[in-house]
């Protein structure tokens, strides 16, 4: 007897060592996890066409368990690229009498991009320290079938419940695709070409059609009057300044929503898909070349930006973020906080091992990262009028 209260007790403290993080984990279940987890589940001839169909939109049906809730949900992969990884992302919609969490729709990302499962999330605050609307992140551990499938982001949707939940009434809500939303009408350029219609999904761009022509024939004398009708001017310039920073270029003309708030009757910008930020894609030495200038890479910004009172209010935000949110003192805590929540089941996902991934690694170029850009946006700052 002595000797088995011996056992259970040293299995007692493997356990709770095991569990040694920011969420509680669930009763023994191999492998031991610590972040919550959302259990899939689909039966043979359903994750069949699933698996046999991935480059198509089609929904299968399934069942999701989250924190000992229940729904009967609809499921297929997400994205676009990513589909031909191994690790699948997937789009799943509920029923609108049982939402998850006030939500129609979410998104499980396998992050396939970003090995440190931190840069969206990152972002996200940066963006919404900055005044943005920004869309919802959770860290979970994904079972399909039972099978453990490994760490994903859980993202909300850009959709009506989007807005609705926020207390904003849904307007014209469009997508940046393709790499061509534009902001500018030479060359023949047709808006359809590069934004997708959603909530409303009509053939009516006038609103946006509108603000281009702004933008294309008013001279910069009066461009300020005239854009503010139409266009929330600080968001933009916000938005712009965070990218920069965050090395977000593919969210300049690609992968990001462009919203007409029927509030303020004023479009906004909404930022999307930021997994390939905080220097992925982007050597450090090149930093400074053209293609990462704090000038930005698309008309709309380059007209604002001819704009003095603008100008300068883009370079105090740059200057505010570098010594405010994007300080190393004030993301390391965020950091620490992620890499708490995510060290115990890193080990675990099984890409990640197979890919060798290293949590601490990935940490140290994120950090390397900012210093750098720091850096190179204050030389830019100095040489520019």
């Amino acid at each position: 007897m002595r000797l088995t209260k011996k056992i259970v007790f040293l299995l007692t403290i493997i356990w709770g060592f095991l569990c040694s993080c920011v969420h509680i984990c669930d009763p023994p279940h191999p492998p031991p996890l610590c972040l919550p987890q959302i259990h899939l589940e689909m039966d043979h001839e359903n994750l069949t066409t699933l698996a046999n169909n991935v480059f198509s939109d089609r929904y299968v049906k399934g069942k999701i368990e989250f924190e000992g809730v229940t729904y009967d949900v609809d499921i297929r992969h997400q994205g676009h690229v990513s589909r031909d990884y191994y690790k699948k992302n997937y789009k799943i919609k509920f029923s609108p009498e049982h939402l998850f969490q006030g939500k129609l729709k979410i998104i499980l990302s396998a992050q396939m991009m970003d090995p440190s499962f931190m840069r969206y999330s990152l972002s996200i605050a940066l963006f919404q320290e900055s005044g943005l609307l920004s869309t919802e992140t959770k860290l979970v551990a994904l079972f399909l079938n039972d099978e453990f499938k490994g760490i994903y982001l859980l993202i909300e949707p850009i959709d009506e419940y989007f807005f609705w939940n926020r207390g904003i009434p849904p307007g014209n809500l469009y997508k940046a695709v393709g790499g061509n939303a534009r902001f500018t009408f030479r060359g023949g350029y047709d808006v359809r070409g590069g934004y997708e219609k959603k909530i409303i999904k009509d053939e009516n761009y006038s609103d946006l059609e509108d603000l281009i022509g702004i933008l294309d024939t008013v001279p910069t004398n009066r461009l300020a009057t005239e854009i503010e009708k139409v266009l929330d001017v600080k968001n933009a310039l916000n938005y712009l300044a965070v990218s920069v920073l965050i090395n977000n270029w593919d969210g300049l003309f690609h992968n990001f929503y462009f919203f007409h708030n029927p509030n303020t009757n004023r479009f906004e910008f909404i930022p999307w898909d930021l997994d390939m930020t905080f220097g992925i894609g982007a050597a450090p030495e090149k930093l400074t070349v053209e293609g990462h200038s704090v000038k930005g890479r698309n008309y709309l910004f380059e007209r604002l930006l001819q704009i003095p009172a603008y100008r300068n209010y883009y370079k105090e935000r740059l200057l505010w973020l570098i010594e405010g949110p994007f300080s190393l003192e004030k993301l390391d805590p965020r950091i620490q906080a992620l890499h708490e929540s995510l060290r115990e089941d890193y080990l675990k996902d099984p890409v990640l091992q197979g890919k060798g991934a290293s949590l601490d690694h990935e940490i140290e170029k994120i950090r390397s990262y900012v210093s750098q850009r720091q850096e190179a946006v204050l030389e830019q700052l100095a040489e520019w009028d």
